[in-house]
């Protein structure tokens, strides 16, 4: 038997009197507990098995960051798929994920994770970052350098 309870969908009417579809029901038969479709299908997306090239980059993430705990969230799999439609290759995403965690202000920042290295906005910069080796931070001696400019 699986560790999975059956999923059965039943009509409800709430007490406003608005009709909905919901119920989970346990594999003995007995009810465990009303959950509203919409969060089943949340649900299924939540779990549903990662590609094999989010897979990939996703190890990748672990080596170069050491954060083996992180499981990669349904939006960074949809972001991941999303950069790769818009026509970016896998080792352009590795790239990013160089780029973001070896800049000393991302880092610093926790911004080095893999929502914000596949948002839209931001992998380019990052790609970018990890070509030219640079960091964001500003450095405190420009701000001297430049005032006496």
């Amino acid at each position: 038997m699986s560790d999975w309870p059956n999923i059965w969908i039943s009509k409800k009417t709430a007490a406003n009197g608005v009709q909905f579809d919901l119920s989970l029901i346990e594999q003995d038969g007995t009810v465990e507990q009303y959950v509203p479709i919409a969060a089943l299908r949340a649900l299924e997306k939540e779990l549903a098995p990662a590609s094999p090239e989010f897979k990939e980059w996703l190890v990748h993430y672990r080596q170069t960051t050491g954060r083996e705990s992180v499981r990669g969230s349904s939006s960074a799999r949809k972001a991941f798929a999303a950069r790769l439609k818009e026509g970016r290759t896998l080792e352009e995403l590795k790239r990013a994920t160089v780029g973001c965690h070896g800049d000393e202000f991302c880092r610093d920042n926790g911004f080095d994770t893999p929502e914000t290295i596949l948002r839209a906005s931001k992998v380019e910069r990052y790609i970018l970052l990890a070509t030219e080796g640079r960091s964001t931070r500003p450095d405190p001696l420009d701000a001297i350098v430049n005032r006496d400019a």
